[in-house]
């Protein structure tokens, strides 16, 4: 079908990859699967183990029997500078000069940094057609490293995306999660990854802010592995046995560990909702969607439920992703199918 993309999400301990198509305003997903990643693979979204890669893409396409070859990639990573800003309206050879004279000015990028944006907003102010743009500056290596690999996989590059930007496309205009339409409300969609997680606040059908926080797998493994005498990878299994849906006694040893680290979430997300309250001019902010490969862990929902005096759910529908049967949580795969949504 050549209408069908392959999307590869590559976190630090996982890439997810999808095959579908954009159905109008809907992702329909096909196929997908996931495979653990070597440790020390990919490092704040740079590839530092490019045959480990190489390997686990190729194990992922041989399982679902792909159809297509042309591939997005989406990825997570500190190092991008994100920001966002207000300039005067005008084509787009005027746009790219002056966010990239705004961006050198402020935040000192190296000429060879690749610098993407996009409109989020448009409006008039003081008789001035404005422009509202949110700006990516990726280091070069990473996407030459990416555009390389599938290269050599025999695969037809088509994008490189990022996290933040995937959620804006995704979650925009009338978003149904769970059933509730939300296209009216501010909610916090908290993506719990290995490496750290982040935060999104959305509003009234648009992403108003993101944070990157080192809550994730990792931190969890590394108090296990302290307090229980026992090495990551013993401690990551553990932590799979036990913190996974799981329902087990309040005092059980493995879930005391960790207990302190859901405060330092909790205390986070406190930081979020405290800033939201202080510009929001009275709008509510009750509801907390978890998502990603840390979503199912025993006790998180509850504690930050009883933390925050919010609703916390885990993403289980969205109105604008379509799965086929026997598809893997929808939580784990949104980074993946939103990456689909070319704009």
């Amino acid at each position: 079908m050549s209408n069908t993309y392959l999307a590869f999400d590559i976190g630090t301990r996982n890439l997810h990859l999808v095959e579908g198509q954009i159905s109008g305003t809907t992702v329909k997903i096909f196929n997908s699967t996931v495979v653990e990643l070597t440790r020390g693979t990919i490092k704040d979204g740079l590839i530092t183990n490019q045959e480990a890669l190489s390997l686990a893409m190729q194990t992922a396409l041989d399982r679902i029997a792909v159809s297509s070859r042309k591939v997005i990639i989406t990825i997570n990573a500190n190092s991008v500078i994100i920001r966002e800003f207000t300039i005067p309206a005008g084509d787009p050879q005027e746009l790219t000069a002056m966010i990239n004279s705004e961006i050198t000015q402020y935040f000192g990028i190296s000429e060879g940094d690749l610098v993407e944006y996009r409109k989020i907003a448009e409006f008039e102010e003081n008789g001035q057609q404005k422009v509202k743009v949110r700006v990516a500056v990726l280091n070069r290596e990473i996407a030459e490293n990416y555009l390389n690999l599938l290269e050599d996989l025999g695969l037809e590059p088509v994008a490189l995306d990022i996290h933040p930007n995937v959620i804006s496309k995704l979650f925009s205009g009338q978003p149904i999660i769970n059933g509730d339409s939300l296209e009216e409300e501010s909610y916090i969609l908290l993506d719990i990854g290995y490496s750290g997680s982040m935060i999104y606040l959305l509003s009234q059908g648009s992403l108003d802010f993101f944070r990157a926080i080192g809550f994730g797998g990792k931190v969890i493994d590394s108090r296990l592995a302290s307090l229980l005498t026992m090495s990551e990878e013993e401690a990551e299994n553990k932590k799979l046995e036990y913190l996974s849906g799981t329902s087990i006694q309040e005092d059980n040893e493995i879930l005391t560990a960790i207990r302190p680290l859901y405060g330092d979430l909790l205390e986070e997300l406190r930081k979020v909702v405290q800033y939201f309250q202080s510009r929001s001019g009275g709008k509510a902010l009750k509801k907390i969607y978890l998502m990603g490969g840390g979503a199912p862990l025993t006790g998180l929902a509850p504690y930050l439920a009883r933390g925050l005096s919010f609703e916390v759910q885990q993403l289980q529908r969205l109105n604008t992703i379509q799965l086929q049967d026997n598809q893997p949580a929808l939580g784990t795969i949104v980074n993946a199918a939103g990456a689909l949504i070319r704009l």
